[in-house]
């Protein structure tokens, strides 16, 4: 299209955001979220490439809920009771208008999380602390959809979208993952203060998810206070990073229309999905040290050391 006859630049953007929090007695508090966002699709292409429009945006929605109620059955053991639940959308009317889709292609994702965690505080003695702790966790996720040249049907589920990839012919379909999986998580840490300069910290905690193998993570620290105005910590941690469905269910890309010497539907260029992703595993050994030259001046240096295995990263084939 020549560029007299072009659409003009737009570029809308609009959210909007509200949230209630209510305490109660200082022992129970319930709130929420709700957010949302729109914003172009179009940012970072060439006029040449897309098609400005009010309709070329993402719209994305986010919900959170979240309850805690704090108990005391004594002065030496309390407990703390955490209900979450969390929400994300891409809604349907979400799209692109580029020349890498035809011009035209809806996204569509969706997630939810629902969180239970109960958590003891023991006093063992005046220098012994005890913190323990349950937690239950479900997530349920459709990652993002490849381009879709109709909008999603939110009324029907993901494997029923009969939906074709562009310039096939309506000969390959296109493939919608979700996906759910549950992890149960417990822990138990340790707080001692051997003396009014020295005080330890030792945990460990254990992850079994119903995707990936059992997990231990230990962490420990010690914390020296040779003088009232300086404090030296030295912490170890161990933890792993769980890969996000959209990294290991991400599928995009389009096909040319044409086909090799085997009647194959040529493509340049695809993302494709790795569900045998395993977690990031992460050790880490922190030094730090804080000397308070005066009342209203701080001197603070810390030096870190981090070992990550089974990184995640995007490759060529």
């Amino acid at each position: 299209v020549a560029a007299e006859n072009r659409e003009p630049f737009i570029a809308p953007t609009n959210s909007y955001s509200a949230y209630a929090k209510i305490d109660y007695d200082e022992k129970l508090t319930v709130g929420m979220t709700r957010s949302f966002f729109s914003h172009p699709s179009t940012t970072g292409f060439r006029p040449a490439q897309t098609k400005f429009g009010d309709n070329a945006v993402l719209n994305s929605a986010i919900d959170t809920y979240n309850g805690k109620y704090k108990h005391s059955f004594s002065d030496s053991l309390k407990s703390e009771t955490m209900i979450d639940y969390a929400s994300y959308e891409l809604l349907p009317d979400s799209m692109f208008s580029n020349v890498a889709p035809a011009f035209t292609s809806y996204k569509y994702a969706k997630s939810s999380k629902v969180k239970f965690e109960e958590q003891v505080n023991y006093s063992v003695n005046k220098d012994h602390d005890l913190v323990g702790g349950l937690s239950y966790e479900h997530f349920d996720a459709l990652p993002r959809t490849p381009d879709l040249p109709q909008m999603y049907n939110t009324s029907l589920g993901s494997s029923a979208q009969n939906q074709f990839f562009p310039n096939t012919n309506n000969t390959v379909p296109i493939k919608i993952y979700e996906v759910d999986w549950e992890n149960y998580g417990s822990y138990l840490q340790l707080e001692s203060r051997w003396t009014s300069q020295i005080t330890t910290v030792l945990g460990l905690r254990h992850d079994h998810n119903t995707r990936f193998a059992d997990t231990f993570n230990p962490r420990a620290g010690v914390i020296i206070k040779p003088a009232e105005s300086t404090v030296f910590k030295l912490l170890y941690g161990e933890s792993y990073r769980m890969p996000p469905a959209e990294f290991s269910y991400r599928l995009f890309g389009s096909f040319t229309g044409a086909r090799n010497a085997r009647g194959e539907y040529i493509s340049n260029f695809f993302n494709l999905p790795n569900p045998n992703l395993n977690p990031e595993k992460l050790r880490q050994v922190e030094a730090n040290l804080s000397h308070n030259l005066t009342p209203n001046f701080v001197v603070q240096v810390s030096g870190y050391y981090i070992i990550v295995s089974d990184a995640i990263a995007g490759v060529s084939v």
